[in-house]
Parts: structure tokens; C-alpha cells; sequence
């Protein structure tokens, strides 16, 4: 089986050859012959709508068939969506686009008594201190709580 690279369609030709055997002989069928690939290259970077970053230089004049960009999402992002690939595909920028979600949970600092806040996608976690307990670290644990000697 005969493919184009990634990157690159069939413009004419068959993907597949047939051999022929007979004793000692063996030969290709003339109609398996002539894959021919149009390999065309992007003229510019591509672009997010969100104008996301990627790893792509956009100085470059042009971009090969096959060639791949990745975005990524802003400082205090995450993904939430899409894979942030975009592949040169015969002279089109293709892929899905990256769709990022801010992390906000934490900007109010809900986690009382010490705990330690983490972002999460549409919240937040709150990991309480030796002593307290709750959702936002706000109960005193009396299990983990010293007694005073008297």
C-alpha cells in the first residue's frame, strides 16, 4: 500500500500494486504505477482565534506540507478542548482549535485557616491544615486537635 506523507493528498495515481508471479518470474501490474502526491505549502502561520501562543515562528516565509504547530493556552488557562495541533495539509491549516478555560477559583482566596488552594477546571480544592477540616478549611477537626493538660 503506497500513501502520500502527512500533509500531502493523492492527485492522481493508484495506492495499491498487484505482483505477479509465474515460476521464477515476478512483476508489478503497470496499473498499481504513478502515485503522484500534491504536497502544497502554507504561505503563513497559522492563527487562533483567541489568539492563543503557539510554537510556530510566524518570521517564516512559508511552511511545508506536514508541518505542525501547537498551541497552548495563556498563563492561568487550561485546556478544556480541542488538541491545539494545526497541521499544514496541502497548503491549508487544519485541526482542531484549542479552547482554554480560566482559572479563577482560587483569586478570591477561599481556603481558610491555612489550606492551600488549588485551581481546578470550573473550581477549585481546598487542602486544609493539621486541624482543620471543611470545604473551605472553616471547621476545627476536635479528632486532631490537642487537648490542654490540666
Amino acid at each position: 500500500m503506497f500513501e502520500c506523507r502527512e500533509g500531502c493528498i493523492r492527485r492522481k495515481g493508484k495506492k495499491r500494486r498487484v505482483c505477479y508471479v509465474t515460476g521464477r518470474s515476478k512483476w508489478w501490474k503497470r496499473a498499481g504505477t504513478g502515485l503522484k502526491c500534491r504536497c502544497n505549502p502554507c504561505t503563513d502561520a497559522p492563527s487562533h482565534p483567541e489568539d492563543y501562543p503557539s510554537d510556530c515562528d510566524p518570521a517564516l516565509p512559508s511552511y511545508p506540507a506536514g508541518y505542525a504547530c501547537n498551541f497552548t493556552c495563556p498563563t492561568g488557562y487550561v485546556r478544556a478542548l480541542g488538541g491545539g495541533r494545526a497541521l499544514c495539509n496541502n497548503g491549508q491549516w487544519t485541526g482542531n482549535d484549542l479552547v482554554c478555560e480560566e482559572l479563577s477559583g482560587c483569586a478570591s482566596s477561599p481556603c481558610q485557616n491555612g489550606g492551600t488552594c488549588l485551581n481546578e477546571v470550573n473550581g477549585y480544592t481546598c487542602t486544609c491544615a493539621p486541624g482543620y477540616d471543611g470545604v473551605h478549611c472553616e471547621t476545627d477537626d476536635i479528632r486532631t486537635t490537642p487537648f490542654p493538660n490540666f
